[in-house]
């Protein structure tokens, strides 16, 4: 979105929309209507980008707007049994600003937002652009709608917007003048509804269907979309959209020194199970989405995936392979009067005792440079009523790693 001003020196009276709880939404912009207004979909916006659907495709898409669903269809089951048939898995391949949308309810007024362009990944749709609207960007959309260029979506065609041309002998010579709108807010809905749906309710003990043997009680597989500061948002094939929060993830989101960000990219392939929903965008998904109404939020795990570190650092001393090994560590509590404390790489979460040396600084604690350490003695045991289990390492400083020294090595010693 252009910044308020740059919008004010050409729309009068130009302000950010007010939510119904009093708070600005700068996604988009309110403002009167200039003369003559066109929406963005017309001639007048053409250099912003808005490129027709191929003249070969038009039927096809035509076919893909139907049924037309929209918010206040969404309990209509035959409707979304139709329109999941139609719900095109699209990438995001750009973004277009402050696209102008004239108020249908009263044309002095016009809505400016910007837009994502997406693109199916179904051949048979090849060279077709679809125009989707910030306010249904979905349930992992930014507030900088840039930040979402690249990622896999589902998204609903809804409209076919129909371009006029000023120049009356040039609109007839033009017969595929349309402009395709996808939504992805009523895809994501359409879509995860039919998951929503299908569960029990209660501690029922009628015998499950198969598909509800399939949510419950069968692992899901998916492409990771978006990582967020609180959690991971994964599309399967199938283009249902889970959220999986990052202590459901992976062990690593208890590291002191990485974060799910640092090991977790978009398109990663991932394994989770279902564990529930929920209606509404929800507070810990740390989506930017103002539109709450009509939100399936599917939610998953799959640290049951992984083996927790604790146990695998129990079982190497148990193995003998601790003692005497050399391991790489990050410092994360200075005790110079008593211990330090430091968690060894590949096993987040899990402190272990460093005996002070003069060698080791507070600095460490902060600028988290990694340091190699030699363990001295390690045993662990199992509480046998409880199962807890109990590590006791105690670490030897040995040296630093400056791992920015590899660029000067290999400067150094590259060949002339």
């Amino acid at each position: 979105m252009l910044p308020l001003r740059e919008i004010q020196e050409q729309y009068k009276h130009a302000k950010y929309l007010e939510t119904d709880d009093g708070k600005k939404n700068t996604s988009i912009v309110i403002a009167q209507a200039r003369k003559n207004q066109k929406n963005w979909y017309e001639e007048e916006y053409m250099d912003l980008g808005f490129e027709v659907v191929p003249s070969h495709l038009i039927s096809l898409v035509q076919d893909y707007t139907q049924p037309h669903i929209d918010r206040s269809l969404m309990g209509d089951e035959r409707l979304k049994r139709e329109a999941r048939k139609k719900i095109l898995a699209c990438r995001v391949v750009g973004v277009i600003e402050t696209a102008p949308t004239v108020a249908k309810d009263n044309p002095k007024f016009v809505a400016l937002e910007d837009m994502l362009v997406v693109e199916p990944i179904e051949p048979t749709l090849e060279g077709l652009k679809i125009y989707v609207p910030h306010r249904h960007a979905g349930m992992s959309q930014t507030h900088k709608l840039r930040h979402m260029i690249d990622r896999i979506l589902p998204v609903k065609l809804v409209d076919l917007k129909e371009r006029r041309y000023e120049n009356y002998f040039l609109e007839n010579s033009i017969k595929h003048n349309y402009v395709a709108e996808g939504d992805i807010d009523i895809a994501e809905f359409i879509m995860n509804s039919y998951i929503a749906d299908n569960i029990p309710s209660g501690n029922t003990q009628r015998k499950l269907t198969p598909l509800q043997n399939r949510i419950l009680n069968q692992p899901f597989k998916g492409l990771v979309t978006y990582v967020s500061d609180k959690g991971v948002f994964v599309l399967t094939n199938e283009l249902y959209t889970f959220f999986i929060p990052n202590e459901e993830y992976s062990y690593m989101a208890n590291s002191k020194v990485y974060s799910i960000k640092d090991t977790v990219h978009t398109f990663d392939e991932v394994e989770f199970n279902y564990t529930g929903f929920r209606r509404g965008r929800g507070k810990n998904t740390n989506s930017e989405n103002e539109n709450t109404n009509n939100t399936i939020l599917l939610q998953g795990e799959h640290i049951s995936f992984e083996e927790k570190p604790v146990i695998r650092l129990k079982r190497l001393i148990e193995e003998k392979k601790m003692v005497g090994k050399v391991f790489k560590a990050y410092l994360i509590t200075y005790d110079p009067t008593k211990k330090h404390f430091i968690e060894l790489e590949d096993f987040p979460g899990v402190l272990v005792k460093l005996k002070p040396q003069a060698e080791i600084t507070p600095q460490l604690a902060v600028t988290k440079e990694p340091i190699s350490v030699f363990v001295e003695r390690a045993r662990a045991y199992t509480d046998t009523e409880s199962g807890k289990i109990s590590i006791f390492v105690h670490c030897l400083f040995n040296t630093t790693i400056n791992e920015r020294k590899n660029d000067m090595l290999a400067s150094f010693f590259q060949k002339k």
